[in-house]
């Protein structure tokens, strides 16, 4: 038996759930790419994993869903094994206390073992059919405290050194998130704070008459109360061909948003402020705070440069901006 299938036919002993034809496929494949197939999804309280296999006929059989079904697992396996060992080395770091780097690996590769073999309640999130480029692309996800509550029960029964990698990885992972959560909590007080002092924005703008001020990252226009700004974006090159065209859009588009955030002074998001705990914290507020700008759409078409670069303009009412 090839590694691939045989990766597919041992995590489909465990979740034989996946096999059954999903109700959002034939949807799926009339719809644009979603965004976690144009990026990296960024899920910090699940594990996941991205498949995807090329596909002869209009669409995809059973067999070919089953092989995108192993890749998915087999990265979500990869995944979790990585985060607690990258957690517990962490915390080996801070404390001078751990394996070697050759345990490391060997731990690795034993956590993927159990995960690809014996994890249960791994779920499909999404699927999407490329229809032009043949292509099948599946999302694969298990809740982050139910895949660590089974391997922490798991690594009761293994070698003392690799409970202590699981356990105290997964503890370093769990505080981390709560960490993230506390934070995302004090933004949101924050802008609820905001919110109150907007009205005397509001009134400037009345006062105001066909007044448009020019900024660095884009202009108001304070008669018709709108912001607008515009954004820069390039091909995910390691996407099929068939979207890479998209995903370029779709990284200007939020380039935009983010210029638009940046533009009125006092709810100014400053990266470098938000990146001092890490990538994790700036993803997740960064993306919360962009959610908040609701309303926001694309003026005009998207302009492309000849390296594949995109470049848009996005325009949001101001009163929509930080709204509940």
């Amino acid at each position: 038996m090839k590694p691939t299938m045989r990766i597919v036919t041992t995590f489909f002993l465990v979740v034989p759930t996946l096999l059954v034809a999903h109700p959002r496929l034939a949807e799926a494949a009339a719809t644009a790419a979603p965004d976690w197939v144009l990026q990296r999804p960024d899920l910090v309280d699940a594990y996941w994993g991205i498949g995807q296999v090329a596909f002869a006929d209009s669409l995809p059989t059973g067999e070919e869903k089953q092989v995108a079904y192993g890749y998915a697992a087999a990265e979500l396996s990869a995944m979790i094994g990585q985060r607690i060992v990258a957690s517990f080395s962490s915390f080996k770091q801070e404390t001078g206390v751990g394996p070697d780097a050759p345990l490391e690996e060997k731990t690795i590769a034993t956590i993927e073992r159990f995960s690809r073999t014996s994890l249960s309640g791994v779920r499909i999130r999404e699927e999407w059919v490329d229809t032009r480029g043949k292509r099948y692309h599946v999302l694969l996800v298990i809740g982050l405290a139910e895949a660590n509550r089974q391997m922490e029960a798991w690594a009761e029964h293994e070698e003392a050194i690799l409970r202590e990698v699981v356990e105290v990885g997964i503890r370093q992972i769990e505080d981390r998130l709560k960490q993230v959560e506390s934070r995302v909590g004090d933004q949101d007080a924050r802008i609820e704070g905001l919110q109150q002092s907007i009205s005397t924005l509001f009134t400037e703008m009345e006062a105001s008459k066909d007044k448009i001020e020019v900024l660095e990252s884009g202009e108001f226009n304070w008669s018709r109360k709108l912001i607008r700004a515009s954004g820069i974006g390039v091909p995910n090159e390691d996407l099929p061909a068939g979207v890479q065209r998209q995903s370029a859009v779709r990284a200007a588009q939020l380039d935009a948003k983010n210029n638009l955030l940046k533009l009125v002074d006092t709810f100014e998001v400053e990266s470098k402020v938000l990146m001092r705990d890490g990538v994790l914290e700036s993803s997740v507020i960064v993306e919360r705070m962009r959610g908040r700008i609701r309303g926001a759409h694309q003026v005009g078409e998207t302009v492309f440069q000849p390296d594949g670069t995109a470049e848009v303009i996005m325009e949001v009412d101001v009163r929509e901006v930080f709204s509940d």
